[in-house]
């Protein structure tokens, strides 16, 4: 990250006061929090630095979910003027603040709900002290030139967040997180759809991949082959699956099999058994001992938003059909050629397509593209779509705010498995019958 500014040894100072990152977590504070992540990762929250961009009413709840969680610092950049809209669904905004840029105050509304946590509100992104910032002009966040070096804006960043940004500009800034060795968790809200990305880079390690306490089972039995099979009391299943790593405890008769470090891949036959290799020459079973799971690091190869845009990794919710998801994830990359963007529909002066004009423009445009096999478009997931895009609804924001959020928390710790690396929401189950028209 460089060096230290006075303003930033100066908050280091005060954080280690605090009890903060710098020497203990505060217990108190993150006392329900500490119970899911640990100490270790919250160490690691408390050390990150997160950059947001876009601040409307899911931008909001993104950098709430944040600054409760205890990031070490935040980041929030969005030059867009505030709309009357954007009162509908932010909490950071008031009447005073319409026309101007929604991330000028946001700063000091989102500080006070964590003294440990240092909230900026930059007006211009790129290298600069406390003391210019303030006096730097608004400088345009779509603008990622191509490059092969990493990005100095990004400098020193954990994870950037992009809020409802236009896709060309996601584009370019996936790009620039890889160069810079930022990871990018991207979420949008188009009306009664979501969408979350996470982009973690070439290599990313979760050292736990389900933050649950290590499987354990009593012994009952433990064969002398070559591919041996362990036998659990009928009174404890041991849970594992296929690929887990085992060690043994306190196993009398088979000492060798429970020395420092050795460790065993499982084979499941059963609740009761596994199969775990070769044993010859280790003992022979006379009672007793334990299996106890040892988690192991799981290394993922995550694409880039181009990439991913392609052949997307969509995760299944258990609700929408293949064609569904498959349709909404297109509609989202195809939305800003037909469809004013928010982030930039306050400065158009071309006017806006109604329903059914949006609609067919859209359809067209998703069959230009060539993002779903020919036949498999879902036309009113099209129509919904198209008739809502331009909306920031609350429950929605609220919703994927905290999927958001989550996944950033991911990304610092490196603890449970993000997303990979797209989730859709569809709510259109929500619009009356028949759709309103204009």
């Amino acid at each position: 990250m460089g060096r230290l500014s006075a303003s930033a040894r100066r908050w280091s100072a005060v954080r280690r006061l605090r009890g903060g990152a710098d020497s203990e977590v505060d217990e108190g504070l993150y006392s329900r929090q500490l119970y899911v992540l640990g100490h270790k990762a919250q160490r690691s929250l408390s050390a990150s630095a997160i950059l947001l961009i876009g601040l409307s009413g899911l931008g909001a709840e993104v950098s709430k979910n944040l600054v409760l969680a205890g990031v070490g610092s935040l980041d929030v950049h969005d030059p867009t003027p505030a709309t009357l809209t954007d009162l509908s669904s932010s909490f950071l905004l008031q009447n005073d603040d319409l026309g101007f840029a929604r991330g000028k105050k946001a700063a000091e509304r989102l500080a006070p709900l964590n003294p440990y946590v240092r909230v900026r509100s930059l007006d211009a992104l790129g290298p600069q002290s406390d003391e210019t910032a303030e006096s730097s002009q608004t400088q345009a966040t779509n603008h990622w030139p191509p490059s092969s070096e990493p990005d100095p804006r990004l400098d020193g960043y954990t994870v950037v967040v992009a809020v409802d940004r236009p896709h060309a500009e996601l584009l370019s800034l996936s790009a620039a997180c890889r160069r810079s060795g930022c990871r990018l968790v991207a979420c949008d809200s188009r009306g009664v759809f979501g969408r979350v990305f996470c982009d973690f880079g070439e290599e990313f390690t979760v050292d736990d991949v389900d933050g649950e306490t290590p499987k354990s089972a009593l012994l009952e039995h433990v064969g002398e082959d070559e591919f041996a099979d362990v036998s659990c009391v009928p009174e404890q299943p041991h849970g594992l699956e296929d690929g887990d790593t085992v060690r043994f405890e306190e196993v009398d008769g088979m000492e060798p099999l429970c020395a420092e470090g050795k460790t065993f891949q499982v084979t499941v036959r059963s609740r009761h058994v596994v199969t775990i290799g070769d044993t010859r020459g280790l003992g022979t079973y006379n009672g007793g001992g334990r299996m106890v799971q040892v988690k192991q690091p799981r290394v993922l190869k995550f694409q880039s938003f181009e990439e991913a845009l392609k052949s997307p990794g969509i995760l299944d919710n258990g609700m929408d059909s293949p064609k569904r998801l498959r349709t909404i994830h297109a509609c989202f990359a195809c939305a800003d050629a037909v469809i004013p963007h928010p982030a930039t529909q306050p400065v158009l002066s071309e006017p806006i397509l109604n329903q059914d004009e949006a609609a067919a423009a859209l359809h067209g445009a998703i069959e230009m593209s060539n993002l779903v096999p020919e036949g498999r478009i879902v036309s009113s997931i099209v129509d919904d779509f198209a008739g809502g895009a331009g909306g920031a609804l609350s429950p929605m924001a609220a919703f994927l705010g905290g999927v958001a959020a989550q996944e950033v928390i991911k990304a610092c710790t490196h603890r449970y498995t993000p997303l990979e690396q797209f989730l859709y929401v569809d709510a259109s189950s929500c619009l009356p019958t028949p759709r309103p028209t204009a």
